[in-house]
């Protein structure tokens, strides 16, 4: 029963087993069927702390929810692990539920842009990882921390290390938001000024309250902003800088097409300075323009169009 796992790696795994199977109160019998092992196979192998196979590991993180990175890195929410094994797969890990200013409906944008560049199977693997179900995220509506799409950024960067597919994936909102009560609201906009007007001023608080945003400049071609933290929050969670480079890099894309919602040429924005980069507030530049889209184009859903 020996896998490619080293004695160090094998005794961090076997601690996490024990903590699990010791918090749900769960015998060696029934640990050894979540392995698809025998009894006497699992208990040999817990005795003398061997390496377990990789299969049975991908088979036990599964059945938990847990993924091996969590099991390796002791990184496992007890309490979440305590619903699920209940059956109650709706729940939040509870460190998404505290202060939770954003809402779910931006997770599953990046969530469903991934999906489509990556495949259902990584989705899935982001969501073990971090100990979420399809129940979990299933309503747009509800509440959750911006630590939860800091960490699904954080997973999706991991792979490509590139800040472009970021910027993609907030790219990407337009699909979702514009069949939504918010894309609604903003396709009765007349104009591009008034379009980010009412985005900041009017929606961004009803959906967005992790930062507190300010135009400070705004003509027929041009708009300033600036984002600051919500003070609460940043005391909340004991994080000055809340939110990430990565997340403003995905605001960039979501930026860049909010102006389809009114079947307009996309924006190009850049961001001038970045707390998480140092300076004291977030500042974009946002430059537009009033010229209108194909009309054809600005009606397809594939974002692949407008490139």
């Amino acid at each position: 029963m020996h896998s490619n796992l080293n004695q160090d790696v094998a005794h961090t795994i076997w601690n996490s087993i024990d903590t699990i199977q010791n918090h749900l109160g769960l015998s060696d019998s029934i640990i050894a069927d979540h392995f698809h092992l025998s009894k006497l196979d699992y208990t040999r192998s817990k005795i003398k702390k061997r390496p377990l196979l990789m299969p049975n590991l991908v088979l036990f993180s599964e059945e938990m929810n847990i993924s091996i990175a969590a099991l390796i890195n002791q990184d496992i929410c007890l309490h979440t692990l305590n619903n699920y094994y209940k059956g109650e797969t709706e729940i939040l890990p509870l460190k998404y539920q505290v202060g939770a200013y954003s809402k779910i409906r931006t997770v599953n944008i990046i969530l469903d842009y991934i999906e489509g560049q990556l495949g259902s199977r990584y989705k899935n693997k982001i969501l073990q990882r971090h100990q979420l179900t399809s129940r979990t995220i299933q309503d747009d509506e509800s509440d959750v921390s911006i630590t939860l799409l800091n960490d699904i950024l954080d997973c999706y960067y991991y792979i490509h290390k590139r800040d472009d597919k970021i910027v993609e994936s907030g790219k990407n909102s337009f699909l979702k938001l514009r069949h939504s009560t918010i894309g609604s609201l903003l396709e009765k906009q007349r104009n591009i000024q008034d379009l980010y007007s009412t985005f900041f001023l009017d929606l961004m608080p009803m959906f967005e309250k992790n930062y507190h945003y300010q135009i400070v400049y705004l003509n027929d071609s041009l708009l300033i902003f600036n984002g600051t933290p919500d003070k609460d929050l940043s005391e909340l969670i004991g994080q000055n800088n809340i939110g990430s480079a990565k997340l403003c890099l995905y605001k960039t894309g979501l930026l860049e097409t909010l102006p389809f919602q009114i079947d307009l040429r996309p924006s190009t924005v850049t961001e001038v300075s970045c707390i998480h980069r140092g300076d004291k507030q977030c500042t974009f530049h946002v430059h537009f323009s009033n010229k209108k889209l194909d009309i054809y184009k600005a009606r397809n859903d594939n974002l692949k169009t407008y490139h």
